[in-house]
């Protein structure tokens, strides 16, 4: 199982935008590819069904990683782990600020997918807000999937089985 995180840009002719990003991704120690054929197997149906729906010109795949296959976000998966755990601020918070202010001057919304494994059938989980709700969202139990608490073991468990978008509504 993988951890992919990217973006989707609906705008056409965003210029540099791509590049100017990857530089911000550097800056925290990520890296950002452009193209679907850098996602992982396990997410590339998926991934290729939504760009269609909603209609991204430009997808970009952001990791801590390179593998021989794609970039994974295992990193950043941790990050969020250990800001619960530890209450350790992720760097990924102070990406997103920064990659939203620079987005801003470039398109009025830029969508963030988040997904383990990615079926062309799947049922995505679809919301939108700013970046600082988005934040907010991804600093609760289980961030981007979900917790829950399973009656027979009484125990909780973390769950990232459903692929999660995110749009961005920028302030220009």
């Amino acid at each position: 199982m993988s951890t992919t995180i990217g973006l989707g840009i609906g705008a056409a002719n965003t210029g540099d935008l791509i590049d100017k990003l990857s530089s911000v991704a550097r800056k925290y120690g990520y890296n950002l590819k452009k193209g679907t054929q850098y996602a992982e197997e396990d997410v590339l149906q998926g991934l290729t069904v939504t760009k269609e729906i909603l209609r991204w010109q430009e997808v970009a795949l952001l990791g801590t990683n390179d593998t021989a296959c794609g970039v994974l976000a295992f990193g950043i998966h941790n990050e969020l782990t250990t800001y619960e755990t530890q209450r350790t601020r992720p760097k990924f918070f102070d990406f997103l600020d920064e990659m939203s202010q620079l987005a801003s001057a470039y398109v009025d919304k830029i969508t963030l997918f988040f997904a383990s494994e990615w079926n062309r059938s799947d049922h995505v989980k679809f919301s939108y807000g700013s970046v600082e709700q988005l934040i907010c969202l991804l600093s609760l139990p289980g961030h981007w999937g979900g917790r829950y608490l399973i009656p027979e073991t009484g125990h909780f468990q973390d769950s990232d089985e459903v692929p999660f978008v995110y749009e961005i509504v920028l302030q220009g």
